[in-house]
């Protein structure tokens, strides 16, 4: 949220979405959470536009760090006392979920052996029923003769 002793201006999203430096998208997710300040308004032709509240003067634009301070170790003398406590903790959760994800992965190793056999014992009954099917539908022969002929109808005469 804006402090109240900081002077806004409001500007439309794109505008806004510039000069924070992020996404149209991450504007809207912010006004939606609360997190930015803006109201509704109608434009000209009559569309609801959203206008947001940004400080008159740009904060400051935080530079990426130079190279030599990307590769730096974090116990490094010259790093500061929080951030040394913060990249730990941050290795810590990353160790943390990888150790999650590796339990997962076995877990669904585990649902995926579990299911192929299922799907190859249902495989198994459909080839069975297939052949089922295929002597049922065979047509049937008559059975063989003894030499003698069948009896025949009263009313044929041939």
């Amino acid at each position: 949220m804006l402090n109240d002793d900081v002077q806004t201006r409001l500007v439309t999203v794109t505008e806004a979405a510039t000069i924070m430096q992020c996404s149209v998208e991450t504007v809207r997710r912010r006004l939606r959470s609360g997190t930015l300040t803006g109201r509704r308004d109608v434009n000209g032709t009559g569309r609801e536009v959203w206008s947001v509240a940004v400080p008159v003067t740009p904060s400051p634009r935080v530079e990426p760090a130079p190279e030599h301070a990307r590769t730096a170790s974090p116990d490094a003398p010259d790093a500061p006392d929080g951030s040394t406590v913060l990249v730990g903790a941050l290795r810590a959760h990353i160790d943390d979920l990888r150790e999650r994800m590796r339990d997962q992965a076995q877990a669904h190793a585990g649902e995926v052996a579990r299911l192929t056999a299922m799907l190859d014992d249902r495989r198994r009954e459909v080839d069975d029923l297939h052949r089922i099917v295929e002597r049922m539908s065979a047509p049937m022969l008559p059975p063989p003769s003894t030499g003698t002929p069948a009896p025949r109808s009263w009313w044929r005469f041939w």
